[in-house]
């Protein structure tokens, strides 16, 4: 039997990766509905986030703007700063913010539920500002970002931003769509409609 090539290794630990993320995604108010639905997923009566993931976790979805300190630093955080970057070199061709570009764009999809990749969406997106709305430590370093793009707000992407290098920068490692059902995701936009529109701090 032949060796798996790179490619196909690559692909295996990007969806391992993004499954593990999942466990950490918290939106709003849902994160018991999300963790029941992986929990299906898995055909495992499988455990929920663990008391240890969720205070690991920094809560930013439908978070209240009355703590305008918070609200700030999240877009002072250099980690969203480096996704903005990032989307800006995918857009002008440079690549910047990217160290292994071809992966992070390539245009991958795992059993029809996981999409992911930056050539996987229209580029309207990405022209966009986007808000945060999910702010989390990433199960192998750095952090993941949940986002929605102000222009195009009808899908959350996360995106993974690793951290700091040895150099100093960062790096844009992976970026994909979060899988939630249209009825759950119609509701969750219309929760963070006040971040949507803020667009005196979006990026």
């Amino acid at each position: 039997m032949k060796p798996l090539g790179y490619k196909v290794l690559l692909a295996i630990a990007a969806f391992f990766l993004i499954v593990l993320s999942i466990r950490h995604w918290k939106l709003g108010g849902r994160a018991e509905e999300l963790e029941r639905t992986l929990a299906d997923r898995e055909n495992s009566g499988g455990s929920s986030l663990s008391e240890i993931e969720k205070k690991a976790s920094r809560e930013i979805g439908g978070f209240a703007r009355s703590d305008e300190a918070e609200y700030l630093a999240v877009y002072d955080d250099p980690f969203v700063k480096h996704l903005r970057t990032a989307l800006d070199g995918y857009l002008s061709g440079t690549n910047e913010g990217m160290l292994a570009p071809g992966t992070t764009a390539s245009a991958t999809s795992v059993d029809g539920e996981l999409t992911a990749g930056l050539d996987s969406f229209s580029k309207a997106y990405y022209r966009s500002k986007f808000v945060v709305v999910a702010l989390n430590p990433f199960v192998m370093g750095g952090k993941e970002i949940g986002i929605i793009f102000q222009d195009r707000p009808d899908k959350v992407f996360s995106a993974w931003v690793y951290g700091p290098l040895k150099t100093g920068g960062y790096d844009l490692k992976l970026f994909w769509e979060q899988p939630i059902a249209p009825a759950d995701l119609d509701a969750y936009l219309s929760r963070q409609k006040e971040l949507i529109e803020d667009r005196e701090h979006s990026l």
